[in-house]
Formats: structure tokens, C-alpha cells, sequence
């Protein structure tokens, strides 16, 4: 899955990758937060466990957070968490505060999201509704103020650790957390502690999990007994198709045209479905229990 935050809005764009083709799964729209266009700064990242989407943007104050259905790209229960106002530790200017967002990443188990903004770090405990203990500060500055670049993005590595680099110019170390799923000072911030051989470290790379495999839930509407039932009996071209699709094979039958959410959208009787209303993406076309998959492109 691939999705991805349009500008001046909370507008998500989703695509499926696989083997052989790109599918395009539209766009799920939400009231809030209104990303700006004209910050350019954040991060969005899915849980471990692929069940969780996030996302933030400097300038915002906030990070969206919602469910995530790997079945069909559903986004749901979306959720807006406003961050709190810290101080930016400067030493010139004891008024000066951190309110922007720069990054976030999941912690391995779930539980936590970190979010990176400027000058600090905060944990946000995702099992605990109270909001007077769901954040706790786990990080400031990892150096002194005058060598200090800025905290950017941040990505779990494959031994579970959450490293965190630097928009603000280049280093030779990198900070860490060494236990991210544990709560508060007991995630073990590492300031500057994985150092490299010479100058050039900015930001970690994007880790692929690699070990959450694919999604083995059957999806609706094509249950195990359907997929059983599928062959050439029930035939629908052109397949991809922008206009209609042509059936064969079932004369004078009751075919229904259902999304992936298994709601009936056109039932006919005849051998052509006209599809130019509806949206890019995957459908499914039903008849006599069988199952074809369509895709309009």
C-alpha cells in the first residue's frame, strides 16, 4: 500500500502495488487537521502491524492518526491529537516555544507513536485516553544548543530501535531510542550514540518491515467457497475497462456490480454494465454465486 497526504488539506490518496499492476483506491477525505501547503516539513508512517495509519505536518500542531484495513485501504475512526507546547531549551530567549511537528514514527509493539518536533521529543501512549498522562517528554536536546541541527524524521530500524535524524545540517552520530515500547524514561534515549565513520549522517532510510508478510484475511465480498467457484463461466471484458463492461455467458441473468465494502452499486439483466460514473478502482461483479474481479481504470 502506498498512501499518500495531499497539500492544504486532509485529502489521503491510496494505491495498492502488486505483483503486476498499480491499482488506484481513490480518495478518503476528513474535517481536520487542514495540512498546509505551505509547510514542507513531516512525516507519515503504518504501525508494525500495518493496522494503524499517521501522519503530521510542521505547522499544524496536530498528527492524524486512524485505523487501517490492509483488506481494502479503508481508512476509519480517524483521530486528531493537538500536541503540547513545549519549550525550545533557548538559551537567548527563555519565551521562545516548540509548537511544530517534524516527524513521527510507530513504536514495534504499537502502543507508542513519537513525535518529533523541533527541539523535543514526545511519547504518545495510545492505550491511555486520559489526556493529562498520555504524553510524556521523553527527549530535549541530544547536544548543546549551539551544535544542535533539529530533530526531522525518524525510522525503526531492524533491531527494533527508533532512530532520528537531523534537518538542520550534517553530524557524525545519531540519536536513538534502545527500548521504544516501554513507557516514558524507560525508552532509553540515546543522545548522539550510533556515530559513524565521518561527517554526512542526515537521516535514517525508510526500513521496509519485512516481516509482516502478507495480508491472509479473505476479503469481502469473495468468501473461500466463492474463490472455489471462480472460472470462465462468468467472463467480463474489457478488463481494466474506463467505460463498460461486456458479460458473457450469463444471458437474461441477475448480475450485480459491488464494491469492496460489499455494497450492491448497479443490478441488471443485461450483458453490459455502464461504469463511467464511478470511481477509479477495484470492484467486483457477481452472478449466480460467482465472482469476477473488475477493475475500472
Amino acid at each position: 500500500w502506498l498512501l499518500k497526504q495531499a497539500r492544504g488539506q486532509n485529502r489521503i490518496f491510496k494505491f495498492l502495488f502488486t505483483q503486476d499492476s498499480v491499482c488506484n483506491y481513490g480518495v478518503q477525505t476528513f474535517a481536520e487537521p487542514i495540512f498546509s501547503s505551505f509547510d514542507q516539513g513531516g512525516q507519515s508512517m503504518f504501525s508494525q502491524q500495518g493496522d494503524k495509519f499517521a501522519t503530521t505536518c510542521t505547522g499544524t500542531g496536530q498528527i492524524f492518526i486512524a485505523n487501517f484495513n490492509r483488506c481494502d485501504g479503508l481508512l476509519s475512526k480517524p483521530k486528531v491529537y493537538n500536541l503540547p507546547t513545549l519549550s525550545a531549551h533557548n538559551p537567548f530567549d527563555s519565551t521562545a516555544l516548540d509548537t511544530f511537528s517534524e516527524g513521527l514514527a510507530f513504536s514495534p509493539n504499537g502502543r507508542f507513536i513519537y513525535v518529533y518536533m523541533y527541539y523535543n521529543i514526545q511519547q504518545l501512549d495510545l492505550w491511555d485516553n486520559d489526556t493529562n498522562t498520555q504524553w510524556t517528554v521523553v527527549a530535549g536536546l541530544d547536544t548543546t544548543w549551539d551544535a544542535f541541527n533539529s530533530y526531522s524524521s525518524s525510522y525503526l530500524g531492524p533491531d527494533n530501535r527508533l532512530y532520528i535524524g537531523n534537518w538542520g545540517g550534517i553530524t557524525k552520530e545519531m540519536s536513538y531510542f534502545k527500548k521504544p515500547d516501554e513507557k516514558g524514561v524507560a525508552s532509553e534515549f540515546c543522545p548522539r550514540c550510533f556515530r559513524f565513520p565521518s561527517y554526512g549522517v542526515f537521516c535514517p532510510p525508510n526500513m521496509p518491515n519485512y516481516d509482516l508478510g502478507e495480508d491472509s484475511s479473505v476479503c469481502w465480498p469473495v468468501s473461500n467457497s466463492e474463490f472455489l467457484m471462480l472460472n470462465d463461466e462468468l467472463m467480463v471484458y474489457p478488463n481494466p475497462s474506463s467505460t463498460i463492461f461486456y458479460i458473457k455467458n450469463k444471458q437474461g441473468k441477475r448480475k450485480q456490480f459491488v464494491n469492496l465494502l460489499g455494497e450492491v452499486l448497479l443490478t441488471t439483466t443485461t450483458d453490459e454494465m455502464d461504469i463511467r460514473q464511478y470511481a477509479k478502482g477495484i470492484y467486483f461483479i457477481k452472478c449466480e454465486g460467482q465472482t469476477r474481479k473488475v477493475i475500472i481504470e
